[in-house]
């Protein structure tokens, strides 16, 4: 009996701690659940708080950027040890740095005159070599032996014959030259890290073929005339822009295409060079940018047909302050012949 009572007692016990215990894990539950809750939804809160903040930077951003082409302003969230978030605004300052690079000083203009002279002159040598069976890596080869030998690095070359030359940048197709084919040649490189960058195009012997030399002098006629125009900023403003229109108008009026269009004139007329072969400015329709004593660039029109020929001319340009208002670095090609 005493045994009985004692288990008994043993059971109410243990039936008290496991009540009791049950009390706690529930009073625990309840205490761990309303501290989870304020917890997530304090971060919530700062989530919230860190969004709209984002958000706000993301708007400032946009329309401090809206007036460039490209969005060039970094941001970076820094989070301390608060929890609040600090913005770093990093403004890129290649606007400014363009403005000056594109107004070359007196050492700058020296470089660029002498390596695109250098380049002229290696064409002019390589020229007479130009023949019937020739491969596009032939001449390639010979115009960058002769470019190395100037002393100028970096050379690079785009032989381009008969049909190949209607891609304006080139293709992988190979030709070998043929009678009656025109060759054009787009070379250049770099001296004391300043650029080059000359197109020809030539003809064996003379060229026959009446829509290709109307087609070789509608673009010469169509450089001549925006070199021409670009004597007009010594009076009045002169915009990028109305270069490539002038050089449009000519091939228009002489058969190739609208005025406005790219049908057969297929690129933009130019644009700057420097310690790039492509910067600012930028030769194109619409561009309101006026010229400025310093600027120089390439003026290059041409036109394409597809499957048949191209055409380029392309030469490097200064723009100065005096009479005639423009100085061509050497010499501008006078015939299609060789």
């Amino acid at each position: 009996s005493e045994q009985r009572d004692n288990a008994s007692d043993q059971r109410d016990n243990a039936s008290y701690q496991r009540d009791h215990f049950s009390d706690r894990r529930v009073d625990f539950a309840e205490s761990s659940q309303y501290d989870s809750t304020n917890r997530r939804s304090t971060l919530f809160d700062q989530r919230d708080t860190f969004s709209d903040q984002a958000q706000e930077y993301t708007r400032s951003a946009e329309s401090a950027s809206a007036h460039r082409s490209e969005k060039r302003t970094a941001h970076r969230s820094l989070e301390n040890v608060n929890g609040t978030a600090d913005v770093l605004v990093i403004q890129d300052g290649g606007e400014l740095i363009d403005a000056q690079r594109m107004l070359k000083s007196a050492a700058e203009i020296d470089i660029l005159r002498c390596v695109n002279r250098a380049t002229k002159a290696a064409i002019q040598a390589v020229a007479p070599l130009i023949r019937v069976g020739m491969h596009e890596s032939e001449l390639a080869q010979l115009l960058t032996e002769a470019q190395a030998a100037a002393g100028l690095s970096g050379v690079w070359v785009l032989s381009l014959f008969g049909a190949n030359a209607a891609f304006p940048h080139g293709t992988e197709a190979s030709v070998t030259l043929q009678e009656g084919m025109l060759a054009l040649i787009d070379t250049g490189g770099e001296l004391l890290g300043y650029q080059s960058d000359i197109s020809r195009t030539f003809a064996l012997g003379e060229l026959s073929n009446q829509t290709q030399l109307n087609a070789w002098l509608t673009v010469q006629q169509a450089q001549r005339s925006a070199l021409d125009r670009i004597r007009w900023h010594l009076n009045s403003s002169v915009s990028l822009g109305s270069l490539d229109a002038e050089a449009r108008r000519v091939v228009s009026q002489n058969g190739f295409g609208s005025a406005d269009g790219y049908e057969y004139f297929s690129h933009r007329l130019g644009h700057g060079i420097g310690t790039q072969g492509h910067e600012n400015p930028y030769l194109v329709l619409g561009n309101p940018m006026t010229l400025l004593p310093g600027m120089t660039f390439s003026v290059e029109p041409g036109l394409y047909l597809e499957n048949e020929w191209g055409v380029r001319l392309e030469d490097i340009v200064l723009v100065t302050n005096s009479t005639p208002g423009y100085e061509v670095f050497g010499s501008l090609q006078e015939t299609p012949s060789l």
